[in-house]
């Protein structure tokens, strides 16, 4: 059985982050730690994943749109978010994110920082 790292699994150096304050400071190293975008894009959910409270809070407070992925629907053409709360690592999300080297995000707490991250610090 092929074993998949999400990206907590595979850091094992360390970032640094510069601001005037943590919270700058660590809006600033989320996306260098994680090669996630700085930029606004869309995220790709499963369906187990998206009905989760949890998610979909951080989702609708921050404005992030989602797509949860479907067999029969194709992806649109641009560059994605993989996000998912499930540990099996052949689950059809994880395989079309890793397949397309799109980020994958696999715990919530990332997902709030990345987020955040998204949205200017007011200092």
């Amino acid at each position: 059985m092929p074993t998949v790292l999400s990206p907590e699994m595979k850091s094992t150096g360390e970032t640094i982050g510069l601001g005037p304050n943590f919270e700058a400071a660590w809006q600033a190293v989320m996306p260098d730690s994680y090669q996630l975008p700085t930029k606004p894009v869309e995220l790709l959910t499963d369906a187990a994943t998206w009905q989760h409270p949890a998610v979909q809070a951080v989702l609708k407070a921050a404005k992030v749109p989602a797509t949860i992925l479907s067999a029969d629907q194709p992806l649109a053409d641009h560059t994605y978010v993989g996000f998912t709360l499930t540990d099996k690592a052949n689950s059809p999300l994880v395989t079309t994110v890793l397949a397309h080297g799109w980020p994958l995000v696999t715990a919530l707490d990332t997902l709030r920082a990345w987020v955040a991250a998204l949205v200017p610090v007011q200092n």
